[in-house]
Formats: C-alpha cells, sequence, structure tokens
C-alpha cells in the first residue's frame, strides 16, 4: 500500500505514542514512519481516504496520559483504551470527534471530571468510563447525545445528582452508575426511556423513593438499587414490566408490603428485597414464578406464614435467603418438594418450630442448609446424611435433642 500524503492523522498518532511512559509489550513498536499508519498496531483506516477510523489498544498494558492530540483525528468512529494504566484527565478535545460512535476507556487510572466537551461527539452510542477514578458531577450534557444508547460510568468516584437531562436519550439501553457517591432522588424523567433494558444504580448514597414513571420503560430487564438510602414503597406499577428478570432492592430503607403485582412478572429469575424494613406476608402468588432462580428475604421486618410460603415457592430456585426474620410456624413435610437444584437454603433467627421433617433429604442439590437459631425440636433426621452435596449444616441454638445420626460419618 502505498503511503498517503495525509500527514495529519500520522502526526496525531506519533503525539499519542509520546505521551505513553511504559509500553510493556512493545506493542507499539511498529509506530514508525517507516511503516504506513494505517498498518500499525491498533489503527484501521477507511479504505477511500485512509483516514484513521478507529484506534483499539484495549490491553496492551500501556501507561501514561491521552494525548489531547487525538482529538485531530476527525474521521475516528471508535476509540477502545480500556483495560490499560491511563492516568490523568480525559482530554476536552476529545469533543471534537464529532464522528465518534464508541469510547471506551475503562478500566485504566484516569481522574478528574468527564468533560462537557463530550456533548460535540454527536454520534456517540457507547460510552464506558467504568473503573477508573473520574470524580466530580456527571455532565448535564450528556444528555444532549441523541444516539446515546449505552452509559456505563461504574466504580469511579462521581457525585452529585443524576442529571434530569438523561431522560431525553430516547435511544438509551442501558444505563450503569453503580459504586459511585451519587445523591438526591432518582429521577422520573428517566421513566422517558423508552428502549432502556438495564438500569443500575446501586451502591450509592441516593434517597426518596423510587418514582412510578419508571414502570413506562416497559422493556426494563434488570433494575438495580440496592444500597442506597431509598424510602416508601416498593412501587405496585412494577407488576407491569413483562420483561423483568431481576429486581435488587437490597439494603434500603423500604417499608410497606411486598407487592403481589411482582408475580405478574413471569420472567423474574432474581428477587432480592433484604434488609429492608418490609412488613405483611410474603405473597403466595410468588408460586407463579416459574423462573426465579434466587430469592433473598434476609432480615426483612415482619413477614410471616413460613409454611405457606414454602406450598407457594415450589419451582426451580437455587438460593433461598429467609434468615432474620418474623417466620413463624412449623417446616411442613413439602419442603421436600422445593427443587432438587437448590444449593443454599437459609433459615437462621427465626421462630420457626417443631420438628426438621424427614423429607428434607429431598433436596439432593444442597450445598449450605442453615437452619440456626430456631425453635427447632426433635432429633436431627437421618435423611440430612444422605444429602451428597453437603458441605455446610447449621442446626446450633435450636431445640434439638439426642445423638447425631451415626449416619454422617458415613457420608
Amino acid at each position: 500500500m502505498a503511503k498517503t500524503s495525509n500527514n495529519s492523522d500520522e502526526q496525531a498518532l506519533i503525539g499519542f505514542k509520546a505521551a505513553l511512559s511504559v509500553d510493556p509489550y512493545n506493542s507499539l513498536s511498529d509506530w514508525s514512519p517507516n511503516h504506513n499508519f494505517c498498518n500499525w498496531t491498533g489503527v484501521t483506516c477507511s479504505s477511500r481516504r485512509q483516514r484513521v477510523v478507529s484506534l483499539n489498544l484495549t490491553g496492551k498494558g500501556l501507561l501514561g496520559h491521552i494525548s489531547p492530540l487525538l482529538g485531530n483525528l476527525s474521521f475516528l468512529r471508535t476509540v477502545d483504551l480500556s483495560n490499560n494504566s491511563f492516568q490523568g484527565h480525559i482530554p476536552y478535545q476529545i469533543g471534537r470527534l464529532f464522528r465518534l460512535r464508541r469510547l471506551l476507556l475503562s478500566t485504566n487510572k484516569l481522574e478528574s471530571s468527564i468533560p462537557s466537551s463530550l456533548a460535540g461527539c454527536r454520534s456517540l452510542q457507547y460510552l464506558s468510563f467504568l473503573y477508573n477514578n473520574l470524580s466530580g458531577p456527571i455532565p448535564f450534557e450528556l444528555g444532549l447525545l441523541p444516539r446515546l444508547e449505552t452509559i456505563w460510568l461504574d466504580n469511579n468516584n462521581l457525585k452529585g445528582t443524576i442529571p434530569l437531562s438523561l431522560g431525553n436519550l430516547s435511544s438509551l439501553t442501558e444505563l450503569r452508575l453503580r459504586s459511585n457517591s451519587l445523591y438526591g432522588r432518582i429521577p422520573g424523567e428517566l421513566g422517558l426511556l423508552g428502549k432502556l433494558r438495564t438500569l443500575d444504580l446501586e451502591f450509592n448514597y441516593l434517597t426518596g423513593s423510587i418514582p412510578t414513571a419508571l414502570s413506562n420503560c416497559t422493556l426494563l430487564e434488570r433494575v438495580r438499587l440496592a444500597d442506597n438510602l431509598l424510602t416508601g414503597h416498593i412501587p405496585w406499577e412494577f407488576g407491569t414490566l413483562s420483561e423483568l428478570q431481576g429486581l435488587h432492592l437490597f439494603t434500603n430503607q423500604f417499608t410497606g408490603e411486598i407487592p403481589g403485582s411482582l408475580s405478574n412478572c413471569t420472567l423474574l429469575q432474581i428477587l432480592d428485597l433484604a434488609l429492608n424494613n418490609l412488613t405483611g406476608t410474603v405473597p403466595l402468588e410468588f408460586g407463579r414464578l416459574l423462573q426465579l432462580r434466587w430469592l433473598n428475604l434476609w432480615s426483612l421486618a415482619d413477614c410471616f406464614s413460613f409454611d405457606g410460603l414454602i406450598c407457594g415457592v415450589i419451582n426451580f430456585l437455587y438460593h433461598i435467603d429467609l434468615s432474620e426474620n418474623y417466620f413463624t410456624g412449623i417446616m411442613p413435610s413439602s419442603v421436600g418438594l422445593l427443587p432438587s437444584g437448590l444449593v443454599c437454603f437459609r433459615l437462621r433467627f427465626n421462630e420457626i418450630e417443631g420438628s426438621i421433617p424427614d423429607e428434607i433429604g429431598n433436596l439432593t442439590g444442597i450445598v449450605m442448609l442453615d437452619l440456626g437459631a430456631n425453635h427447632f425440636s426433635g432429633t436431627i433426621p437421618t435423611s440430612l446424611s444422605t444429602l451428597p452435596n453437603l458441605e455446610r449444616l447449621r442446626l446450633e441454638n435450636n431445640n434439638l435433642h439426642g445423638v447425631i445420626p451415626e449416619s454422617f460419618g458415613q457420608a
């Protein structure tokens, strides 16, 4: 291939390399005027104009700064510098790249704020800055990018509120802001995101209630709001989210009852409501959730009728955690009808009475069984020793008597 006479892209790339301090694998050893820059490692050019359209240097172990000369590569559509050790700030000049569609800078050591100049990247569809040390607020200007489909800003030090302008992103399918220091309310404007499939705001300091407007996002598959300071009721309207597969609300301050309407979310696989202040009973309608795999109701305030719950939840669960509640009653023999694929069953710190039924030996897939700190009486059923995968068994702080069955030593 003949060397192009267009030197502007080549000079920008040379400047990019000059800002690096370490290239541990000599990945850019061919970045030399002796080679056509369109053939340099990680560089892709357009066939007709011979202009750089993609810079992909992911996972090269590069250490240094991102040169502002990157903004001179005016034909760039993709920049992927993820999984390196870039430091410093994101250059303001990247906002010149009006053709840019994908900007991936995840898993680096970038600091400072997200530049508001990104509003100039009018074609941007995919934005990933996760696992960096970025600080400051989420720029209002991100809401001015009409084609944006994905925002990944997880695991940074971002502060401030969630911009209302994000409700303008009608093409957005994924919004991931977890593990930052965001505060304030969840904007009701997010309910305007008709194509949204993933909303992940976990591990922040968000307050207020869940806006019922989120139920307008009818394509939502994953809602992750855990480990915030959210209050109020879990919206009954969430029962209209027919595509919902995961609902993660643990470690908040939700009150009221668990909405029975969630039983209409027939694709639901994960329901985690642990460590809230919910009251009332666990809806028996949850027995209709035939796709449910993970049910975590650990340490709610006031949930009753354990035997009714066991009769209702007969499907394909592999994890049940009902610890630290006020479940009363007995463990029914129907516990043996729980799915054989159940791996973890935790019921510690409740008020369950009576004997442990022999039918619990039907749970052949169980690895961890924790029935500690209840009021179980009688003897330890020998059927427990027939569980082929059992690794952890906790029965302490009950009223059990008798001897440990000899068959345990033969398991």
